[in-house]
């Protein structure tokens, strides 16, 4: 993740900074972003996770539900989790599948989006790799929530 920042900076420097536009590095890379960057980027990449968690889960009716089904939902987790610690990306589409989820109205890719984002942030990427690619049963229960 370092290395692509630090491209990044280089590419906001050479295309912007050096007194052409700006001789300043956070100017720089400001208009590399604003000019280059962002009106590019897909919806679902700038969405907040957090506004989910907010309006969504984090309310008393969610978390009756999420209670009240917690041995089924365990059940679930721990089947498709098999022998390993945590949850995987392939595991989940299993289960999604399994449960004929996935369809032409909810796609893979939107499965794999509810995954994704349901994820915690890890510090370091490189050393906490399976915290990066795998789903707590936290994770999860937002994955299923971000799903309905």
């Amino acid at each position: 993740r370092f290395e692509f920042m630090e491209a990044l900076v280089r590419i906001a420097i050479m295309k912007y900074g050096r007194s052409q536009r700006t001789s300043e590095v956070a100017s720089a890379i400001k208009i590399l972003v604003e000019e280059n960057i962002s009106n590019k980027l897909s919806q679902e990449s700038r969405l907040d996770p957090n506004n989910f968690r907010r309006h969504r889960i984090y309310n008393e009716n969610c978390d009756l539900f999420l209670k009240s089904h917690r041995e089924l939902l365990q059940c679930l987790y721990d089947l498709y989790r098999a022998e390993q610690k945590r949850l995987y990306l392939p595991q989940w589409i299993r289960l999604l599948n399994a449960c004929n989820l996935i369809d032409s109205e909810f796609t893979q890719r939107e499965a794999k989006l509810c995954y994704c984002t349901s994820r915690m942030w890890v510090f370091d990427e490189v050393l906490q790799r399976e915290l990066l690619t795998s789903q707590t049963f936290v994770d999860y229960l937002e994955s299923l929530c971000r799903v309905a």
